[in-house]
């Protein structure tokens, strides 16, 4: 599923091979103050985030936007940069912990709003469905591992098959078009792409940033090798550099965006009109790829099967995760709820 990007979009984290990946506090250690909101699911965590978000937006202030990977039509924070504030959600699988509590921190609680009578009378129900997700996560984790073996034994049959020289010279001359030079290369995350329960969802956020936009175009699977590359050529000239990762391979660099120099690199099986493409046919070894085209073409279906049975699990998940939403947001008392949210607005843009 792709999502329209006409904002600043990405997700918090990711669901991978390796568990949650979670990049909370890679992208929020740069606000100046920090709001941690806890709460269960279906207390209106993401209502909050919204409104926060909409209220900057109205004002023209610069916002980002950032996504639950298990659910992307769920707000998990939103960083405003005019004001150098974030907020975000704090309860697990991203949990985050105050760094200067009281002093530039502040802990968002909405479990005030709840009937707790309400939720006690639920207790079993909630430890059951609270289990079987649990559960349900840790075999999509092994699965989605298990599609990772496969990605990485393709990806070894295929690095003896690519001219690194040739890619690597290639994507130099399209760094020699940029003549700027950073203040100092670092790279952050800012992730476009998840897997969860509604299945592979990408935001075209670069594409949207981008003023130069790069296709890396690759039916052979080996657009690591030229991310590779891009690194290392924005490391020596100093660039800041925005990175995502793959979430179906082994978090493979999949998408990077310069915002020294306004070029995106993004790697999307087709190409759409009107980007330069980097063809990585260019690079590969034919002969070394026919030898080997039928253990390929086992690798390539296996992943595919796998990640179609990881979306399965997500299915059940989704089921699961939304009956305890349920059972939460008939306990809220969401008129006492959106009165706290009123006050909070007030003190945030003052």
């Amino acid at each position: 599923m792709n999502v329209r990007a006409e904002k600043k979009r990405y997700f918090i984290g990711a669901n991978s091979s390796r568990g949650f990946v979670n990049f909370t506090s890679d992208i929020f250690c740069r606000a100046e103050r920090l709001y941690i909101i806890k709460g269960a699911p279906g207390t209106g965590k993401s209502k909050l985030l919204n409104d926060i978000a909409s209220e900057a937006e109205n004002r023209s202030m610069d916002v980002e936007y950032y996504h639950c990977s298990s659910d992307p039509f769920s707000l998990d924070g939103v960083f405003i940069k005019d004001i150098s504030a974030g907020i975000i959600d704090g309860t697990a699988p991203h949990t985050a912990d105050m760094r200067f509590p009281g002093a530039q921190d502040e802990i968002l609680y909405l479990g005030d709003f709840w009937d707790k009578d309400v939720l006690e009378k639920k207790t079993p129900d909630l430890i059951s469905l609270n289990k079987k997700k649990a559960e349900l996560f840790d075999s999509a984790y092994r699965l989605l591992s298990a599609g990772d073996a496969f990605y990485r034994e393709k990806k070894a049959l295929l690095s003896d098959a690519v001219d690194l020289q040739k890619l690597d010279a290639a994507i130099g001359r399209i760094f020699d078009k940029r003549t700027c030079v950073g203040d100092g290369w670092r790279m952050e995350p800012r992730q476009t792409e998840a897997i969860g329960m509604f299945g592979y969802t990408r935001f075209p956020t670069n594409e949207y940033l981008g003023s130069s936009i790069y296709h890396i175009d690759d039916r052979f699977g080996i657009s690591s090798f030229a991310f590779n590359s891009i690194i290392e050529h924005a490391k020596k000239r100093g660039l800041t550099t925005y990175v995502s990762y793959g979430v179906l391979s082994d978090l493979d660099i999949n998408e990077v965006y310069l915002p020294d120099t306004g070029v995106s690199f993004v790697c999307e099986v087709k190409q759409p009109d009107g980007y330069k493409s980097v063809n990585m046919s260019r690079f590969i070894n034919k002969e070394t790829i026919k030898a080997n085209r039928n253990k390929l073409r086992c690798y390539t279906k296996m992943h595919s099967e796998i990640i179609k049975e990881t979306e399965k699990v997500f299915e059940d998940i989704k089921r699961i995760h939304f009956s305890i939403e349920n059972i939460y947001s008939g306990a809220m008392n969401f008129k006492k709820k959106e009165e706290f949210s009123k006050h909070f607005l007030i003190e945030l843009f003052s």
